[in-house]
């Protein structure tokens, strides 16, 4: 597990120091899916026809991956990720993705949500600028209040700073968003 990646999400329920229309943001766009019961496997051969018809270079990359542990492991859930967008990403026309994922990917889907939109912290992150997807992930999420979040703050950079020393080949990815769903 030497190449294992170690993604942290941080959630606030305020805006805090994350500009949505930053020219030099990275970010990264999440959804979720539970295919129909039945249904998994043209599912997932549903979205690598898309992949590769529409997600075949790196500026438009888009990896679909199935959870296996954690409450939502259970229902067969799936999380596709589209990493290292820009903010022209956005004002794109996906028409034909978007007419394609409706035509051929969501009749095999009993639940979607998203999308979730995150900025990288690129400070906090650690060997993260290869584009290159890893076969397992864990993600950390942490939800803090309003409030004085310094303490938190420091302990990220000294928990980076200590990383870099013990475990040199770790990958860190730091993630900020300020929106998320009720639980």
């Amino acid at each position: 597990m030497k190449n294992f990646l170690l993604i942290i999400t941080l959630i606030f329920s305020s805006y805090f120091g994350f500009s949505q229309s930053s020219p030099d943001a990275e970010y990264w766009i999440t959804y979720e899916y539970t295919p129909k019961k039945g249904m998994t496997s043209k599912f997932e051969q549903a979205i690598a026809e898309k992949t590769k018809l529409y997600n075949n270079t790196q500026e438009m990359s888009a990896y679909t991956a199935k959870l296996t542990s954690g409450a939502d492991a259970e229902n067969g859930r799936y999380e596709r990720i589209m990493p290292r967008r820009s903010i022209d990403w956005f004002l794109m026309d996906n028409s034909a993705q978007n007419k394609f994922w409706m035509d051929n990917v969501d009749k095999y889907v009993q639940n979607g949500e998203g999308p979730y939109v995150f900025g990288r912290i690129k400070e906090l992150s650690l060997n993260f600028e290869k584009p290159e997807p890893q076969r397992y992930m864990r993600s950390l999420t942490r939800v803090m209040k309003n409030g004085n979040q310094d303490h938190f703050w420091r302990y990220l950079g000294r928990y980076k700073q200590v990383l870099a020393k013990v475990r040199p080949e770790i990958r860190l990815g730091c993630f900020l968003s300020r929106f998320w769903r009720e639980c």
